[in-house]
């Protein structure tokens, strides 16, 4: 685990891509050693059992699935995309019930602020461009901040009307 400040830099490798570095290491090997910190830590207090491997299991079937369409049909939609509305599809349709999906949600839903640490890592590659452009960034986040304020309030006063009007 990272315990204090070290040193973060960015190489630029062949192709013309970025390479961000911590201490000589490249940064998605440390955010790698994070997880599987975090992971060796849930192994440690909770057992996983077989329902939860088995829902796992299926997740990555629906994956390897979505990969293989997107991949054989050479469509330009991410694979884990067209895997999850498979899974959606299956389950709204009752092929797959639930229950058989429900402990790998649950378990990757506890962990959830896991997920995050990635997309933090990346941002550190672009902390000169965030520079530059700050002000359309901040446009786009404070815009986008009040449609999503505006469409779940329209919601739910639609959800109100609709409730009043069946009582």
């Amino acid at each position: 685990m990272l315990t204090h400040a070290g040193r973060l830099s960015k190489n630029t490798v062949s192709g013309g891509k970025s390479d961000l570095r911590y201490e000589g290491r490249d940064v998605r090997i440390v955010a790698i050693c994070l997880v599987l910190g975090v992971c060796q830590r849930f192994l440690e207090k909770r057992m996983i059992r077989k329902e939860t491997v088995c829902s796992f299991a299926l997740l990555l079937a629906f994956l390897g699935l979505g990969n293989a369409v997107s991949l054989g049909l050479n469509l330009h939609v991410p694979g884990n995309v067209i895997g999850m509305i498979l899974l959606t599809i299956c389950l709204l349709t009752k092929v797959i019930d639930i229950k058989r999906v429900e402990p790998a949600a649950d378990m990757l839903l506890s962990e959830i602020g896991l997920f995050f640490v990635p997309p933090g890592v990346a941002v550190m590659l672009y902390f000169d461009l965030i520079a530059r452009q700050w002000l359309p960034l901040l446009a786009g986040i404070v815009g986008s901040l009040l449609a999503v304020l505006w469409a779940t309030a329209w919601t739910a006063r639609l959800l109100e009307k609709k409730e009043g009007q069946e009582d």
